[in-house]
Protein backbone atom coordinates (compact mmCIF):
# COMPACT_ATOMS: atom_id res chain seq x y z
CA UNK A 1 0.00 0.00 0.00
CA UNK A 2 1.17 3.51 -0.74
CA UNK A 3 1.83 5.42 2.44
CA UNK A 4 2.22 9.00 1.25
CA UNK A 5 1.25 11.69 3.65
CA UNK A 6 -1.26 12.92 1.11
CA UNK A 7 -2.45 10.16 -1.20
CA UNK A 8 -4.44 10.54 -4.40
CA UNK A 9 -5.72 7.12 -5.46
CA UNK A 10 -4.38 4.99 -8.27
CA UNK A 11 -6.57 6.37 -11.05
CA UNK A 12 -6.05 9.52 -13.07
CA UNK A 13 -8.55 11.17 -10.75
CA UNK A 14 -7.47 12.01 -7.26
CA UNK A 15 -8.14 10.88 -3.74
CA UNK A 16 -6.71 13.52 -1.48
CA UNK A 17 -4.97 12.90 1.79
CA UNK A 18 -2.98 15.09 4.07
CA UNK A 19 -1.38 14.74 7.50
CA UNK A 20 0.33 16.66 10.26
CA UNK A 21 1.40 16.42 13.95
CA UNK A 22 3.21 17.56 17.43
CA UNK A 23 5.21 17.36 21.58
CA UNK A 24 3.80 17.54 25.66
CA UNK A 25 2.44 19.07 28.78
CA UNK A 26 4.50 21.84 30.30
CA UNK A 27 6.47 22.40 27.09
CA UNK A 28 6.82 25.56 25.03
CA UNK A 29 3.82 27.79 24.48
CA UNK A 30 1.52 27.25 21.52
CA UNK A 31 3.29 28.80 18.54
CA UNK A 32 0.87 28.44 15.62
CA UNK A 33 -1.47 31.38 16.21
CA UNK A 34 -0.66 34.49 14.21
CA UNK A 35 -2.33 37.10 16.41
CA UNK A 36 -0.95 40.60 15.90
CA UNK A 37 -0.69 43.12 18.74
CA UNK A 38 -3.52 45.65 19.02
CA UNK A 39 -2.40 48.81 20.86
CA UNK A 40 -4.89 50.58 23.12
CA UNK A 41 -3.50 54.11 22.91
CA UNK A 42 -5.59 55.29 19.96
CA UNK A 43 -9.35 54.83 19.37
CA UNK A 44 -8.68 53.84 15.76
CA UNK A 45 -7.25 50.54 16.99
CA UNK A 46 -10.69 49.60 18.30
CA UNK A 47 -11.96 50.07 14.76
CA UNK A 48 -9.13 47.88 13.48
CA UNK A 49 -10.06 45.14 15.94
CA UNK A 50 -13.75 45.33 15.03
CA UNK A 51 -13.11 45.21 11.28
CA UNK A 52 -10.64 42.36 11.68
CA UNK A 53 -13.14 40.33 13.66
CA UNK A 54 -15.61 40.82 10.78
CA UNK A 55 -13.18 40.13 7.94
CA UNK A 56 -15.19 37.09 6.78
CA UNK A 57 -18.27 39.22 6.05
CA UNK A 58 -17.17 40.22 2.55
CA UNK A 59 -18.00 43.58 1.02
CA UNK A 60 -15.60 46.39 1.78
CA UNK A 61 -14.44 45.18 5.19
CA UNK A 62 -10.82 44.64 4.16
CA UNK A 63 -10.76 47.89 2.15
CA UNK A 64 -12.11 49.77 5.17
CA UNK A 65 -9.55 48.07 7.39
CA UNK A 66 -6.72 49.09 5.08
CA UNK A 67 -7.97 52.69 5.02
CA UNK A 68 -7.97 52.89 8.83
CA UNK A 69 -4.52 51.32 8.99
CA UNK A 70 -3.09 53.82 6.50
CA UNK A 71 -4.38 56.56 8.77
CA UNK A 72 -2.54 54.99 11.70
CA UNK A 73 0.58 54.61 9.56
CA UNK A 74 0.56 58.34 8.79
CA UNK A 75 -0.03 59.16 12.44
CA UNK A 76 2.66 56.80 13.77
CA UNK A 77 5.26 56.41 10.98
CA UNK A 78 7.91 54.91 13.26
CA UNK A 79 5.76 52.24 14.91
CA UNK A 80 5.74 48.61 13.88
CA UNK A 81 2.07 47.82 14.52
CA UNK A 82 0.60 49.67 11.48
CA UNK A 83 3.18 47.98 9.23
CA UNK A 84 2.39 44.51 10.56
CA UNK A 85 -1.34 45.02 10.22
CA UNK A 86 -1.06 46.50 6.73
CA UNK A 87 1.08 43.56 5.63
CA UNK A 88 -1.49 41.12 6.96
CA UNK A 89 -4.43 43.03 5.46
CA UNK A 90 -2.85 43.27 2.01
CA UNK A 91 -2.12 39.54 2.08
CA UNK A 92 -5.80 38.83 2.82
CA UNK A 93 -6.82 41.22 0.04
CA UNK A 94 -4.50 39.45 -2.38
CA UNK A 95 -5.93 36.06 -1.46
CA UNK A 96 -9.49 37.32 -1.92
CA UNK A 97 -8.94 39.11 -5.25
CA UNK A 98 -7.00 37.23 -7.92
CA UNK A 99 -6.89 40.18 -10.33
CA UNK A 100 -4.98 42.37 -7.87
CA UNK A 101 -3.15 39.54 -6.08
CA UNK A 102 0.32 40.32 -7.37
CA UNK A 103 0.02 44.01 -6.48
CA UNK A 104 -1.44 43.30 -3.03
CA UNK A 105 1.23 40.71 -2.23
CA UNK A 106 3.93 43.18 -3.26
CA UNK A 107 2.51 45.67 -0.76
CA UNK A 108 2.37 42.98 1.93
CA UNK A 109 6.02 42.18 1.22
CA UNK A 110 7.01 45.84 1.44
CA UNK A 111 5.27 46.28 4.80
CA UNK A 112 6.92 43.12 6.15
CA UNK A 113 10.30 44.58 5.22
CA UNK A 114 9.44 47.93 6.78
CA UNK A 115 8.33 46.22 9.99
CA UNK A 116 11.59 44.27 10.07
CA UNK A 117 13.55 47.48 9.68
CA UNK A 118 11.74 48.94 12.68
CA UNK A 119 12.25 45.84 14.84
CA UNK A 120 14.54 43.13 13.53
CA UNK A 121 13.49 40.69 16.26
CA UNK A 122 9.76 40.60 15.52
CA UNK A 123 8.82 37.21 14.02
CA UNK A 124 5.42 38.48 12.89
CA UNK A 125 7.19 40.46 10.18
CA UNK A 126 8.82 37.30 8.86
CA UNK A 127 5.57 35.34 8.81
CA UNK A 128 3.96 38.14 6.80
CA UNK A 129 6.92 38.09 4.40
CA UNK A 130 6.56 34.33 3.99
CA UNK A 131 2.87 34.73 3.19
CA UNK A 132 3.58 37.47 0.67
CA UNK A 133 6.25 35.42 -1.08
CA UNK A 134 3.79 32.57 -1.64
CA UNK A 135 2.99 34.19 -4.99
CA UNK A 136 6.63 34.36 -6.09
CA UNK A 137 8.10 32.08 -8.77
CA UNK A 138 11.62 33.55 -8.76
CA UNK A 139 13.80 31.42 -6.50
CA UNK A 140 16.88 33.59 -7.10
CA UNK A 141 15.00 36.73 -6.07
CA UNK A 142 13.75 35.17 -2.83
CA UNK A 143 17.09 33.77 -1.71
CA UNK A 144 19.28 36.66 -2.88
CA UNK A 145 16.98 39.26 -1.33
CA UNK A 146 15.85 37.44 1.82
CA UNK A 147 18.27 34.54 2.24
CA UNK A 148 20.03 36.11 5.23
CA UNK A 149 16.70 36.78 6.94
CA UNK A 150 15.45 33.25 6.23
CA UNK A 151 18.57 31.63 7.68
CA UNK A 152 18.61 34.02 10.63
CA UNK A 153 15.15 32.95 11.85
CA UNK A 154 15.59 29.24 11.06
CA UNK A 155 14.60 26.95 12.53
CA UNK A 156 11.20 28.43 13.25
CA UNK A 157 9.52 27.35 16.48
CA UNK A 158 7.28 24.31 16.31
CA UNK A 159 5.30 22.36 18.86
CA UNK A 160 1.87 20.98 19.57
CA UNK A 161 -0.64 21.80 16.87
CA UNK A 162 -3.32 22.58 19.44
CA UNK A 163 -3.11 24.65 22.62
CA UNK A 164 -3.13 22.92 25.99
CA UNK A 165 -6.46 22.45 27.69
CA UNK A 166 -6.99 23.78 31.24
CA UNK A 167 -5.37 21.59 33.91
CA UNK A 168 -7.36 18.55 35.00
CA UNK A 169 -6.69 14.97 36.03
CA UNK A 170 -7.86 13.58 32.67
CA UNK A 171 -5.88 16.14 30.70
CA UNK A 172 -2.70 15.33 32.63
CA UNK A 173 -3.07 11.61 31.94
CA UNK A 174 -4.03 12.11 28.30
CA UNK A 175 -1.20 14.46 27.40
CA UNK A 176 1.46 12.26 29.03
CA UNK A 177 0.21 9.30 27.00
CA UNK A 178 0.04 11.53 23.92
CA UNK A 179 3.72 12.31 24.27
CA UNK A 180 4.36 8.56 24.03
CA UNK A 181 2.13 8.05 20.99
CA UNK A 182 4.82 6.33 18.95
CA UNK A 183 3.58 3.32 20.94
CA UNK A 184 0.14 2.21 19.73
CA UNK A 185 -1.11 1.37 23.23
CA UNK A 186 -0.31 4.89 24.43
CA UNK A 187 -1.80 6.40 21.28
CA UNK A 188 -5.09 4.52 21.63
CA UNK A 189 -5.31 5.19 25.37
CA UNK A 190 -4.72 8.93 24.91
CA UNK A 191 -7.29 9.10 22.09
CA UNK A 192 -9.91 7.41 24.25
CA UNK A 193 -9.25 9.87 27.07
CA UNK A 194 -9.56 12.81 24.67
CA UNK A 195 -12.85 11.37 23.42
CA UNK A 196 -14.13 11.15 26.98
CA UNK A 197 -13.20 14.78 27.54
CA UNK A 198 -15.01 15.78 24.34
CA UNK A 199 -18.14 13.98 25.53
CA UNK A 200 -17.88 15.60 28.97
CA UNK A 201 -17.43 19.10 27.48
CA UNK A 202 -19.50 19.34 24.27
CA UNK A 203 -19.31 23.17 24.29
CA UNK A 204 -15.51 23.23 24.58
CA UNK A 205 -13.87 23.72 21.19
CA UNK A 206 -10.45 22.52 22.34
CA UNK A 207 -11.93 19.32 23.74
CA UNK A 208 -13.51 18.57 20.37
CA UNK A 209 -10.29 19.37 18.53
CA UNK A 210 -8.06 17.19 20.71
CA UNK A 211 -10.45 14.29 20.14
CA UNK A 212 -10.39 15.03 16.40
CA UNK A 213 -6.62 15.19 16.20
CA UNK A 214 -6.08 12.09 18.33
CA UNK A 215 -8.57 10.02 16.32
CA UNK A 216 -6.89 11.15 13.12
CA UNK A 217 -3.49 9.98 14.33
CA UNK A 218 -4.95 6.76 15.66
CA UNK A 219 -6.49 6.10 12.24
CA UNK A 220 -3.26 6.95 10.48
CA UNK A 221 -1.43 4.30 12.49
CA UNK A 222 -3.71 1.69 10.93
CA UNK A 223 -3.35 3.21 7.46
CA UNK A 224 0.42 2.90 7.77
CA UNK A 225 0.01 -0.71 8.90
CA UNK A 226 -2.23 -1.96 6.07
CA UNK A 227 -5.49 -1.79 8.00
CA UNK A 228 -6.86 1.37 6.42
CA UNK A 229 -10.36 0.29 5.42
CA UNK A 230 -11.32 -1.80 8.43
CA UNK A 231 -9.60 0.19 11.22
CA UNK A 232 -8.51 3.54 9.82
CA UNK A 233 -11.66 4.75 8.06
CA UNK A 234 -13.95 4.50 11.14
CA UNK A 235 -11.47 6.63 13.09
CA UNK A 236 -11.25 9.22 10.31
CA UNK A 237 -15.04 9.42 10.36
CA UNK A 238 -14.87 10.12 14.09
CA UNK A 239 -12.23 12.80 13.51
CA UNK A 240 -14.48 14.49 10.93
CA UNK A 241 -17.41 14.47 13.35
CA UNK A 242 -15.31 16.09 16.08
CA UNK A 243 -14.00 18.74 13.65
CA UNK A 244 -17.55 19.55 12.59
CA UNK A 245 -18.60 19.84 16.23
CA UNK A 246 -15.75 22.33 16.68
CA UNK A 247 -16.85 24.28 13.61
CA UNK A 248 -20.35 24.58 15.00
CA UNK A 249 -18.76 26.26 18.02
CA UNK A 250 -16.44 28.44 15.93
CA UNK A 251 -16.90 28.48 12.13
CA UNK A 252 -13.60 30.32 11.75
CA UNK A 253 -11.31 27.85 13.53
CA UNK A 254 -8.25 27.22 11.36
CA UNK A 255 -7.47 24.02 13.27
CA UNK A 256 -10.98 22.64 12.72
CA UNK A 257 -10.96 23.41 8.99
CA UNK A 258 -7.46 22.00 8.64
CA UNK A 259 -8.08 18.71 10.41
CA UNK A 260 -11.48 18.21 8.82
CA UNK A 261 -10.02 18.32 5.31
CA UNK A 262 -7.10 16.12 6.36
CA UNK A 263 -9.48 13.54 7.80
CA UNK A 264 -11.85 13.68 4.82
CA UNK A 265 -8.92 13.12 2.49
CA UNK A 266 -7.67 10.13 4.45
CA UNK A 267 -11.16 8.65 4.60
CA UNK A 268 -11.57 8.61 0.81
CA UNK A 269 -8.06 7.67 -0.25
CA UNK A 270 -9.15 4.17 -1.40
CA UNK A 271 -12.69 5.17 -2.41
CA UNK A 272 -14.01 5.14 -5.96
CA UNK A 273 -13.63 8.06 -8.32
CA UNK A 274 -17.16 9.38 -7.84
CA UNK A 275 -16.77 9.44 -4.06
CA UNK A 276 -13.45 11.24 -4.37
CA UNK A 277 -14.97 13.79 -6.75
CA UNK A 278 -17.87 14.46 -4.37
CA UNK A 279 -15.41 15.38 -1.62
CA UNK A 280 -13.23 17.73 -3.69
CA UNK A 281 -15.16 20.95 -3.09
CA UNK A 282 -15.50 20.64 0.71
CA UNK A 283 -11.85 19.65 1.00
CA UNK A 284 -10.75 22.59 -1.15
CA UNK A 285 -12.98 25.01 0.77
CA UNK A 286 -11.32 24.01 4.03
CA UNK A 287 -7.87 24.20 2.45
CA UNK A 288 -8.46 27.65 0.96
CA UNK A 289 -9.68 28.90 4.33
CA UNK A 290 -6.40 27.74 5.89
CA UNK A 291 -4.33 29.27 3.08
CA UNK A 292 -6.09 32.59 3.65
CA UNK A 293 -5.99 32.63 7.44
CA UNK A 294 -2.79 30.83 8.43
CA UNK A 295 -0.73 29.30 5.60
CA UNK A 296 2.19 28.52 7.93
CA UNK A 297 0.11 26.33 10.27
CA UNK A 298 1.79 22.96 10.82
CA UNK A 299 5.11 23.94 9.25
CA UNK A 300 3.51 25.32 6.05
CA UNK A 301 1.10 22.39 5.91
CA UNK A 302 -1.09 23.76 3.08
CA UNK A 303 2.00 23.85 0.85
CA UNK A 304 2.54 20.11 1.42
CA UNK A 305 -1.05 19.45 0.47
CA UNK A 306 -0.85 21.43 -2.75
CA UNK A 307 2.46 19.83 -3.75
CA UNK A 308 1.01 16.37 -3.27
CA UNK A 309 -2.05 17.33 -5.28
CA UNK A 310 0.21 18.10 -8.24
CA UNK A 311 2.02 14.77 -7.94
CA UNK A 312 -0.80 12.36 -7.25
CA UNK A 313 -3.78 14.03 -8.87
CA UNK A 314 -5.24 14.55 -12.29
CA UNK A 315 -7.08 17.50 -13.75
CA UNK A 316 -9.25 17.87 -10.66
CA UNK A 317 -6.22 18.54 -8.51
CA UNK A 318 -4.81 20.97 -11.02
CA UNK A 319 -8.12 22.79 -10.78
CA UNK A 320 -7.69 22.82 -7.02
CA UNK A 321 -4.28 24.41 -7.46
CA UNK A 322 -5.83 27.15 -9.56
CA UNK A 323 -8.49 27.71 -6.91
CA UNK A 324 -5.76 28.14 -4.32
CA UNK A 325 -3.85 30.57 -6.55
CA UNK A 326 -0.67 28.48 -6.75
CA UNK A 327 1.56 27.27 -9.57
CA UNK A 328 4.20 24.54 -9.48
CA UNK A 329 6.94 27.16 -9.71
CA UNK A 330 5.58 28.86 -6.59
CA UNK A 331 5.57 25.53 -4.76
CA UNK A 332 9.23 24.89 -5.57
CA UNK A 333 10.20 28.21 -3.99
CA UNK A 334 8.04 27.58 -0.93
CA UNK A 335 9.21 23.99 -0.40
CA UNK A 336 12.88 24.95 -0.59
CA UNK A 337 12.27 27.71 1.94
CA UNK A 338 10.24 25.40 4.19
CA UNK A 339 13.11 22.89 4.22
CA UNK A 340 15.31 25.56 5.76
CA UNK A 341 12.71 26.80 8.22
CA UNK A 342 11.54 23.38 9.45
CA UNK A 343 14.61 21.10 9.20
CA UNK A 344 13.20 18.40 11.51
CA UNK A 345 10.34 17.60 9.12
CA UNK A 346 10.92 14.58 6.86
CA UNK A 347 7.91 15.08 4.64
CA UNK A 348 9.04 18.47 3.31
CA UNK A 349 12.19 17.23 1.52
CA UNK A 350 10.48 14.00 0.49
CA UNK A 351 7.56 15.73 -1.24
CA UNK A 352 9.94 18.37 -2.65
CA UNK A 353 11.92 15.58 -4.31
CA UNK A 354 8.73 13.89 -5.53
CA UNK A 355 7.62 17.15 -7.12
CA UNK A 356 10.98 17.56 -8.86
CA UNK A 357 10.72 14.00 -10.14
CA UNK A 358 7.18 14.67 -11.30
CA UNK A 359 8.44 17.61 -13.36
CA UNK A 360 11.17 15.46 -15.00
CA UNK A 361 14.00 16.83 -12.88
CA UNK A 362 15.38 13.71 -11.16
CA UNK A 363 18.91 15.09 -11.09
CA UNK A 364 17.66 18.03 -8.99
CA UNK A 365 15.72 15.70 -6.69
CA UNK A 366 18.78 13.68 -5.62
CA UNK A 367 20.49 16.45 -3.59
CA UNK A 368 17.20 17.12 -1.79
CA UNK A 369 16.93 13.45 -0.84
CA UNK A 370 20.59 13.32 0.17
CA UNK A 371 19.98 16.14 2.64
CA UNK A 372 17.10 14.14 4.09
CA UNK A 373 19.12 10.92 4.35
CA UNK A 374 22.07 12.71 5.97
CA UNK A 375 19.83 13.86 8.81
CA UNK A 376 19.13 10.26 9.75
CA UNK A 377 15.89 8.77 11.07
CA UNK A 378 13.97 10.34 13.97
CA UNK A 379 15.15 9.56 17.49
CA UNK A 380 13.52 6.77 19.52
CA UNK A 381 11.72 9.25 21.77
CA UNK A 382 10.39 11.52 19.03
CA UNK A 383 6.58 11.69 19.46
CA UNK A 384 6.28 11.88 15.69
CA UNK A 385 8.50 8.85 15.14
CA UNK A 386 5.90 6.83 13.18
CA UNK A 387 5.19 9.56 10.65
CA UNK A 388 8.77 10.77 10.29
CA UNK A 389 10.14 7.26 9.89
CA UNK A 390 7.68 6.47 7.09
CA UNK A 391 8.77 9.45 5.02
CA UNK A 392 12.44 8.96 5.83
CA UNK A 393 12.17 5.41 4.44
CA UNK A 394 10.21 6.71 1.45
CA UNK A 395 13.04 9.16 0.81
CA UNK A 396 15.65 6.40 0.88
CA UNK A 397 13.62 4.31 -1.56
CA UNK A 398 13.09 7.25 -3.92
CA UNK A 399 16.81 8.08 -3.83
CA UNK A 400 17.64 4.50 -4.83
CA UNK A 401 15.10 4.48 -7.66
CA UNK A 402 16.25 7.82 -9.08
CA UNK A 403 19.94 6.92 -8.77
CA UNK A 404 19.38 3.68 -10.68
CA UNK A 405 17.31 5.47 -13.31
CA UNK A 406 19.96 8.12 -13.91
CA UNK A 407 22.71 5.49 -13.99
CA UNK A 408 20.79 3.54 -16.63
CA UNK A 409 20.31 6.68 -18.72
CA UNK A 410 24.02 7.42 -18.42
CA UNK A 411 24.99 3.94 -19.62
CA UNK A 412 22.60 4.15 -22.55
CA UNK A 413 24.04 7.49 -23.63
CA UNK A 414 27.61 6.21 -23.64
Amino acid sequence: MKKHRFFFGTAGFAGLVFVFIFPLIGHAAYVWDRHLPVPDDDPSWKTVARLWDNRWDGGRVIEDLIAVLHGLEEKYPDRIEPCLWLGRAYYIKGRDHAKTRKKSFAKAEAYAVKAHQIDGTDLNAFYILLNALSNCTDREYVHSTYGDWIYAVAPLPTGELLPDMPPSEKWSRAIVLWGQRADIDSLSASAQLFETMAADHPENLLAQMWACYACYNWGEYYTFNDAHDEMGVPLYKKAIAYAEAALRLNPHSVQAHYWRQVSMARKIQTANILTQAAHLNPIMEDLLFCVRENPTYDSCGPVFILATMVIEGGWVCRKGMEMAGYTVEMLFVLLETAEILYPDQTYIPYIHARLLENRDRPEAALPVLERLIQKGPPGPNDPRKIEKTEYYKDGIRLHRVLSERLATIGREER
